[in-house]
């Protein structure tokens, strides 16, 4: 049985859901693009920067899937062991993160248009979608942690 002990931590789980779902729906768009090209869908080529295979990249979002899916699964089991200093790690490298991958989108949608890294935003936007999902597990921390979001 589920112990979600505040409203605050129900609502971070939706959010945490929500975000996972986003990603799930990424992975599976961009497989079915590659096995059946559908006409509703932006190809697969728009999926995937190419800096990786696609057997490799398939795999690593597999593993992501995983382990964000653990992680709410602890959270809602009030299984982890909270810490401000592992809150703040995830809020600055999800930060870090969010910031590069935002870059990343913008100068493709505006000055790199020409550069493939850069010219695809499906990827860049779905980055943002993980990097949100730290940003959210280090606040997480510091909510039920007291790190001076208590009041937030």
């Amino acid at each position: 049985m589920l112990n979600i002990k505040t409203k605050k931590t129900k609502k971070l789980i939706l959010c945490f859901i929500l975000l996972l779902g986003l990603f799930i729906f990424r992975v599976v768009a961009q497989l079915l693009q590659y096995f059946l090209d559908l006409t509703f869908l932006p190809p697969f080529e728009s999926w995937d920067s190419g800096i990786l295979s696609y057997k490799f990249l398939f795999t690593a979002q597999i593993l992501t899937i995983f382990v964000l899916s653990k992680t709410i699964y602890k959270i809602a089991l009030d299984k982890i062991v909270l810490s401000i200093k592992t809150g703040y790690i995830f809020i600055t490298l999800g930060t870090l993160y969010f910031a590069i991958m935002f870059f990343r989108l913008i100068a493709g949608l505006t000055l790199l248009q020409d550069v493939k890294w850069f010219a695809y935003p499906i990827p860049s936007f779905f980055h943002l979608v993980l990097a949100c999902f730290l940003v959210l597990f280090g606040y997480f921390h510091l909510l039920n942690k007291g790190g001076g979001l208590n009041n937030a």
